[in-house]
């Protein structure tokens, strides 16, 4: 039997595996738009829930950087959230929710043999 084959077999498993380390509680949301009011306001309008349940939240890599025009030191983290392999669709935009931070989708993760879908993301400002 081939290496591949043995991973395919395996990788239920693998996937069950890594959703039960997924235990921080989060929702994940379309994009919300904005549309006016019946008074002329701005109304946000919240986008569909995509997903709710648990993932995990990571930090990939921490730099500091120096910012020679302000003259001060910025802290640049990425961060990465792990969600099931079996949840979403996502699209790049959507809106993950943890505890009170808000992140926003950067990008999408494809691969063989995945077994969460780990996706980078951004802090929004509140």
């Amino acid at each position: 039997m081939a290496l591949g084959d043995d991973l395919a077999a395996a990788l239920p498993g693998l996937q069950a595996e890594a959703e039960s380390m997924m235990r921080t509680p989060c929702t994940v949301h379309r994009a919300s738009t904005v549309t006016t009011g019946p008074r002329g306001e701005d109304v946000e309008v919240p986008g569909d829930l995509v997903y709710e349940g648990g993932c995990e939240l990571k930090s990939e890599q921490v730099q500091v950087l120096t910012e020679e025009s302000a003259s001060s030191t910025v802290t640049v983290q990425r961060l990465t959230v792990k969600l099931p392999v079996s949840s979403g669709p996502y699209r790049v935009g959507d809106v993950v929710e943890v505890g009170a931070r808000r992140l926003r989708i950067t990008g999408l993760h494809r691969q063989t043999f995945q077994t969460a879908q780990r996706l980078p993301v951004e802090e929004l400002v509140q």
